[in-house]
C-alpha cells in the first residue's frame, strides 16, 4: 500500500494549478496517491485534470461550483490511503527531495503534524513565508483573551536565515503544505466548513494539539507558495468569492466563539480580508479611472464584485439543492 496520499485542492485560484501538479512529479521520487479535488474549475484546468485521471496519475473529485478550502478537504477524506497525508495547495511549488524529508521527519521524531519549510513568491524557494509557527494567548482589553499567531523567519531572504534553521517543535503548520498522521486527521475529522475563509490551519493544529499530537518544524523539506500577482481573468470569479466579506467575518466570528478568544474583526476584514481581495479587481479599475474618474471606477468595481459573488452563491445554493432532491 502507497505510504502517503498527496491531496490537491484549490486555495483562491485555478491557473496555477498545471505548473504545481508539473512541479509535484518532477520533484517527488516517494510513491505516492494524488487526490485532486477540484471546485469550478475552468473548462481548460478540469480537461487537464481529467488527463491526469485517464493516465491513472490523480483521483479527481471534482464539484461544478467553488469551493471553500475545508469543504475541499473534507471530499477527499474518503479517498486517503497509507500512515500519512499531505494537505498541499493548488498554488505549491516542489524542491527535490521535499516529501522523502517529511516522511523522514516523522518516522525519526514521531511527530503527527509537520511543517516544511514554505517559501512565497517568485523566484521559488528564494523567501521565507514560514519556518514553522508559534501562538500565544494573552490578556487583552477589558478581561478578553487574545489568540495571537506568528510565522518564524517571515519575509526573510532564505539565505539569510538558513543557518538558523533546525527540526524543532513549532504550534502550527498552514495548510499551503502540511504533513499529517492518517491517525491523527481521523482523530480530528472531519475538518470545521464553518470556517470558510481564514484560521483553518491555527484551528486544526489546536484541536489535534489539544489531544496530544506533537508538531514540529522540518527545514529539510522546503515548498513555495506560488502567491499572486499574476491572476488570470478566468479565476477571478473564484478569487473574489474566495475572499468575501460575508464568509471572512463568519469564520473570524465562529473561531472567536470556539476557542474563547478575541480580535479585532472589523480591522482584520478591512486591513487584510478586503486588501487581498483587491488583487482581483483593482488594476481593472485603475485602468478605467481616466475615463471615468475615482468615484465612477470604485463604484463599478463593488458592483462587479458584488455580481461575482451572488452568482458563486446562486451555484452553491443549487448544488445544495440538487444534493438535497437526490
Amino acid at each position: 500500500m502507497t505510504a502517503v496520499t498527496v491531496v490537491m485542492t484549490p486555495r483562491e485560484r485555478f491557473n496555477v494549478q498545471k505548473r504545481s501538479l508539473e512541479s509535484l512529479f518532477a520533484h517527488t521520487r516517494t510513491p505516492f496517491k494524488l487526490v485532486v479535488v477540484d471546485g469550478g474549475s475552468p473548462p481548460s484546468v478540469a480537461r487537464n485534470l481529467r488527463g491526469y485521471e485517464r493516465r491513472g496519475l490523480a483521483t479527481v473529485v471534482r464539484r461544478e461550483h467553488f469551493l471553500a478550502p475545508n469543504e475541499a478537504r473534507n471530499l477527499a477524506l474518503p479517498h486517503l490511503q497509507g500512515d500519512y497525508v499531505v494537505f498541499v495547495d493548488n498554488d505549491v511549488l516542489f524542491t527535490d527531495g521535499w516529501l522523502e524529508a517529511l516522511v523522514e521527519s516523522a518516522e525519526e521524531s514521531g511527530a503527527d503534524i509537520i511543517a516544511p519549510l514554505t517559501c512565497i513568491g517568485h523566484p521559488p524557494h528564494t523567501v521565507v513565508h514560514m519556518a514553522g509557527g508559534d501562538i500565544r494567548f494573552r490578556d487583552g482589553e477589558n478581561g478578553r483573551r487574545e489568540l495571537v499567531s506568528s510565522h518564524r523567519h517571515m519575509d526573510h531572504p532564505l539565505d539569510d536565515v538558513r543557518g538558523e534553521l533546525k527540526r524543532e517543535p513549532c504550534d502550527f503548520a498552514e495548510f499551503h503544505c502540511m504533513f499529517v498522521r492518517r491517525s491523527t486527521l481521523e482523530e480530528n475529522a472531519p475538518l470545521d466548513e464553518q470556517l470558510k475563509t481564514t484560521r483553518e490551519h491555527t484551528d486544526f493544529c489546536l484541536a489535534a494539539a489539544a489531544k496530544g499530537a506533537k508538531i514540529i518544524f522540518e527545514p529539510a523539506s522546503c515548498v513555495t507558495y506560488y502567491a499572486p500577482p499574476p491572476l488570470a481573468a478566468s479565476d477571478i470569479p473564484f478569487y473574489v468569492h474566495r475572499w468575501n466579506d460575508d464568509w471572512s467575518v463568519e469564520s473570524m466570528r465562529h473561531f472567536m466563539a470556539k476557542w474563547d478568544v478575541w480580535f479585532d474583526v472589523e480591522h482584520r476584514r478591512v486591513h487584510w480580508i478586503r486588501k487581498h481581495r483587491e488583487l482581483a479587481l483593482e488594476p481593472w479599475r485603475r485602468r478605467l479611472q481616466p475615463l471615468l474618474g475615482w468615484n465612477r471606477s470604485h463604484a463599478l468595481k463593488s458592483w462587479a464584485e458584488r455580481r461575482l459573488i451572488e452568482s458563486a452563491r446562486r451555484r452553491r445554493a443549487e448544488a445544495a439543492a440538487a444534493r438535497s432532491a437526490a
